[in-house]
């Protein structure tokens, strides 16, 4: 039998006052409130504590940016009952389907699935087993798979959309740059996208908040404990300056590969997300880490666009609204995720040395020079218009 949806009006999610919506700790509460599908009498079961550490302060501040930009924004319509034609669609995917980023692949394909009745599937391939980060995309483009995500410095050999991201320090944490993705400078890398190489964005995820550098042969504490080693890069020359700003030998390698290179110390480091270093099982080899927060990202998981454009529309709309949802489902998966990644680090008896501030000013100095390299792909002047619209510092 053919699932039928509720479908709310826009008035519905004006019975709740802005502020109980932008106090709320859960994205898919969040969601039900802005559809009219929660009521009032939910409101002390809905509203958390205030999380006390300074990565879940971190993760409560992602969540209560979105919900204001949530309330301010128009609803996306709820799709009405599907009744195209059944399919599946192949969704190929580096992450591990029990990090955040995972799950959220998941709960799209669930999503996907109970808007069409079943009519139609996501089958997410996890880890890499059918197309790495970069090699989805290529995957995608190339009309061997449907979906393809990876985070956004692998987009580099395809589009410059995404480069401001790149650059270190332009944001300080996840909840800043989720204000960027949801504002004009998302949409800018949407519209761009469509445009060069063709591909439309479904979803732009949180990806983990910032990055440590993480090593297999020594500690680091400043940039120049980094000289004479091999670290492994992401496909984005930005990313690959930034190493050798701070004196290592940047080495590009896909992320798949990354256990067996440092197992085999091809390379001695480098600098994912902390859940990726957990999901990955890569966290088992490494010894030390240093928490220099150096740059924030996405997911993005995308199609090609001539390919969603020959789907019915109602199918559009269910993957536009899905994408969305999950977005916001996310948030709160991702960040609470993340604040959890330095004990699991430290019970695998990695030693993580938080930088002083004078060692965290150096990181930052050096790491910044790399924006007047790439001054004619982004403006320096759009980096600072960016970082005073983020508030960052």
């Amino acid at each position: 039998m053919r699932m039928e949806h509720h479908v709310p009006t826009q008035s519905a999610s004006l019975t709740w006052p802005a502020s109980a919506l932008y106090r709320c700790r859960d994205p898919q509460t969040l969601v039900r409130m802005q559809h009219g599908m929660a009521s009032n009498d939910n409101r002390r079961t809905i509203m958390d504590r205030a999380p006390k550490s300074p990565r879940r302060n971190a993760a409560s501040r992602v969540v209560l940016l979105v919900a204001l930009a949530w309330f301010a924004a128009p609803a996306v319509a709820q799709p009405a009952s599907y009744d195209g034609p059944g399919m599946t669609l192949t969704l190929a995917t580096g992450t591990n389907k029990n990090i955040s980023r995972g799950k959220q692949w998941n709960h799209f394909a669930e999503l996907v699935d109970a808007m069409t009745g079943g009519k139609v599937k996501v089958r997410v391939f996890y880890d890499g087993t059918l197309y790495g980060e970069r090699t989805s995309i290529e995957a995608v483009l190339n009309n061997s798979i449907d979906i393809g995500t990876s985070a956004n410095p692998q987009y580099a050999p395809f589009t410059n959309a995404m480069l401001w991201m790149d650059m270190p320090y332009v944001v300080d944490d996840q909840a800043q740059l989720r204000k960027l993705i949801d504002g004009a400078p998302g949409q800018e890398i949407r519209s761009a996208l469509e445009q060069k190489p063709g591909l439309k964005v479904l979803m732009m995820n949180d990806n983990g908040g910032g990055r440590p550098v993480l090593t297999v042969s020594k500690q680091i504490k400043v940039p120049a404990d980094l000289k004479g080693l091999k670290i492994r890069s992401t496909a984005s020359p930005v990313d690959q300056a930034i190493w050798r700003a701070w004196g290592a030998s940047p080495t590009p390698i896909d992320f798949a590969e990354v256990y067996s290179a440092l197992q085999s110390k091809v390379v001695d480091g480098y600098a994912p997300n902390w859940n990726d270093a957990v999901g990955s099982k890569q966290v088992e080899l490494l010894k030390y880490a240093a928490d220099v927060n150096y740059v924030v990202g996405v997911q993005v998981a995308v199609m090609r666009l001539d390919k969603f454009n020959a789907l019915p529309k109602a199918l559009q709309d269910v993957l536009v609204k899905a994408g969305r949802e999950t977005e916001l489902w996310g948030i709160k998966v991702d960040a609470d995720e993340v604040a959890t990644m330095e004990d699991i680090f430290r019970k695998d008896g990695v030693q993580i040395y938080t930088p002083t501030p004078p060692e965290m000013s150096e990181w930052k100095r050096l790491a910044r020079s790399v924006w007047g390299q790439f001054s004619k792909l982004v403006p320096t002047e759009k980096l600072e218009q960016l970082q005073k619209r983020a508030g960052s510092q």
